[in-house]
């Protein structure tokens, strides 16, 4: 089988080539290279899918969680911890696992803080943005 061009050739998506024709996919940014929904470039042949994505997390989650039991399985031996007036004897593990937990709250709490503080001043620029145009529709009639 010899193809005449490159209209020809069969395409990794089920033939819907949106490289040739410049159609834009779900994304919206269509373009050379890119896939259906405007993601990655298909240079394997293979499909990124959703249902890839989530197997691919799955085994990163199974790695991480067998590497986590055996931390725990290893470090078994108890040392004493003092913070202010509390004292206790703890696995070193229970220990290590509090503090990673602690960071990382801390950590998720300073991300909500600054989230919401870049929604609440977006908010507040689009009102602006609102009355500006409304005093400048106004003006102008």
């Amino acid at each position: 089988m010899q193809f005449q061009n490159t209209d020809d050739l069969p395409t990794s998506d089920g033939g819907a080539d949106t490289a040739e024709t410049g159609t834009t996919g779900a994304g919206g940014k269509g373009g050379k290279g890119r896939g259906r929904h405007g993601g990655r470039a298909n240079t394997d042949g293979a499909r990124h899918t959703r249902i890839s994505g989530a197997w691919v997390t799955v085994a990163v989650a199974v790695v991480l969680g067998a590497a986590l039991i055996d931390f725990i399985v290893q470090n078994t031996r108890s040392v004493r911890v003092e913070f202010f007036a509390a004292s206790g004897q703890i696995p070193v593990a229970v220990a290590l696992l509090a503090a990673a937990l602690a960071g990382a709250f801390l950590v998720l709490a300073v991300g909500i803080a600054r989230t919401t503080q870049l929604r609440m001043a977006n908010r507040r620029g689009k009102k602006l943005q609102k009355q500006t145009e409304s005093l400048v529709t106004g003006s102008q009639s």
